[in-house]
């Protein structure tokens, strides 16, 4: 049931654009989770009477001010600073190509993982045999 309501979600964002712009704000707090994470982690230490326990768990308000908080500063950060559409660096889409080739091969074949051999004549210090 769980994964219908998500995949019809989906669908519903793909085929309807006033529901992706409705849906903006939530989508720019996901886009940011760990940031909202940590801000909550240092609001919490500065609300009043709250610094050396943590907020009652039954505070309806209290919940729904982090909510709000959080939904509102992400949709303005992401308004005034929004973040570049564009693929990532080929240089680094070709190195996870190269470690995920590698790691295919490794279990493919059970053997174990040998930089020299994934990374011939590189002059890595981790790959180059130690000086003796």
């Amino acid at each position: 049931m769980t994964i219908t309501v998500l995949l019809c979600a989906v669908a519903a964002m793909a085929r309807l654009p006033w529901l992706r712009r409705l849906a903006g704000p939530v989508i720019a707090v996901g886009t940011m989770s760990l940031t909202v994470y940590v801000g909550h982690i240092l609001v919490i230490p500065a609300l009043p009477g709250e610094s050396a326990t943590p907020p009652d768990a039954n505070s309806t308000a209290l919940l729904s001010a982090f909510i709000l908080g959080a939904v509102v500063v992400a949709a303005l950060w992401s308004r005034f600073f929004p973040r570049p559409r564009r693929p990532a660096s080929p240089a680094l889409r070709n190195l996870l190509n190269r470690l995920l080739g590698c790691l295919h091969h490794c279990l493919t074949t059970g053997q174990s993982y040998d930089p020299e051999k994934a990374f011939p004549g590189s002059n890595c210090p981790v790959t180059a045999p130690a000086a003796a």
